[in-house]
């Protein structure tokens, strides 16, 4: 133990500030470096998400990519068959292929000049009034049975 005013005294108090000084700066460097170490992981984690992010969407695009190409193969695939419809139908309704199917198929034979009959008539120039509705009560009557006949 010292004496409160000798030299050795002071010095003891010193010393003992000194290795305080260095405790509390150790501490404080502690501190700020668990600081650093919270903020580096936040900022990792944050990044990491973001990457995740991009790499899923990136994905996504792809998958999306892939099922336009399908689909636009798909599409060309029924145009191409739609044409070669097309050309069946026309090919079908070629008029050489009509007659062999008649004649072949059917049975059907072309018309001979023989077979063509032409009919005139007796009179030319007569008309016949076939209606019955020479008076205005007979259209009356047919007007209302046809309403009649409506409700039925």
């Amino acid at each position: 133990m010292y004496v409160q005013n000798s030299s050795a005294y002071q010095l003891d108090r010193y010393i003992e500030t000194k290795v305080d000084k260095k405790a509390e700066l150790e501490r404080k460097r502690q501190i700020k470096v668990k600081r650093f170490k919270k903020k580096l992981t936040k900022v990792l984690a944050i990044t990491f998400a973001i990457v995740a992010v991009i790499v899923l969407r990136s994905v996504h695009i792809y998958d999306l990519h892939n099922t336009i190409n399908e689909k636009t193969a798909m599409l060309n695939e029924i145009v191409a068959k739609n044409e070669q419809a097309k050309l069946d139908i026309e090919s079908m309704t070629d008029k050489s292929k009509i007659s062999a199917y008649a004649e072949n198929t059917l049975g059907l034979k072309k018309t001979t000049s023989a077979q063509v009959v032409y009919l005139t008539p007796q009179n030319q120039n007569v008309m016949k009034n076939v209606s019955n509705s020479g008076s205005s009560s007979g259209g009356i009557k047919g007007f209302f049975a046809g309403i009649l006949e409506y409700f039925k």
